[in-house]
């Protein structure tokens, strides 16, 4: 796994919870 994949992983992650924080909000 590159460098980059990851970040773009972690990226997606942040992406989920804010949705979900906002649905919950």
């Amino acid at each position: 796994i590159s460098m980059m994949e990851m970040v773009l992983d972690v990226d997606a992650i942040k992406n989920e919870m804010e949705s979900i924080r906002q649905q919950f909000s």
